[in-house]
């Protein structure tokens, strides 16, 4: 079984040139979610970083970010100026409101994921191994050796689970 602790996982997220680019405050308010990840994501540590459990993590994390106030705690630590013309207390509503309609829509068109890639010609490994997944070196190995798991990729790279674009 896979031992993944809350401060791995935000130590390496820490690391991560994209995360230190938010706002020290939005980091902060992001905080809580990237350490509740070894046990949002329990029952999925030891199954291999396939592309329907890598997909099925990151779901599971946007419904517990949604369903636990992430939306408004980021929005409160936004600053000013990226709120551009709409006013915090309306922002979040209408953020929380769209994403969790996104979530569920991705989720019912992406339940089988190989199905779709297979009719579109596209295998598993192309997806997961592309720039946009985001695999380091030392990830990539991994996955082609079929020795990652959703558990060794929190600990390597968790903005692959938390980015979500």
């Amino acid at each position: 079984m896979t031992t993944v602790t809350s401060e791995a996982v935000w130590t390496k997220i820490g690391d991560d040139a994209e995360f230190l680019q938010q706002p020290e405050a939005v980091r902060e308010a992001t905080r809580p979610y990237v350490e509740a990840l070894p046990n949002v994501l329990a029952d999925s540590l030891d199954q291999p970083a396939n592309l329907n459990n890598t997909m099925r993590a990151k779901f599971l994390f946007l419904r517990y970010c949604v369903d636990n106030g992430f939306i408004k705690a980021a929005v409160e630590a936004m600053p000013e100026e990226a709120l551009g013309f709409l006013d915090r207390e309306d922002m979040f509503p209408m953020l929380e409101s769209a994403l969790a309609g996104a979530i569920e829509m991705a989720d019912e068109l992406t339940g089988d994921i190989s199905a779709l890639l297979e009719e579109n010609g596209v295998t598993e490994d192309e997806v997961m191994l592309s720039p946009k997944v985001g695999f380091n070196t030392e990830t990539a190995a991994m996955y082609r050796a079929g020795e990652l798991t959703i558990g060794e990729l929190l600990v390597a790279q968790p903005m692959i689970i938390v980015k979500n674009s």
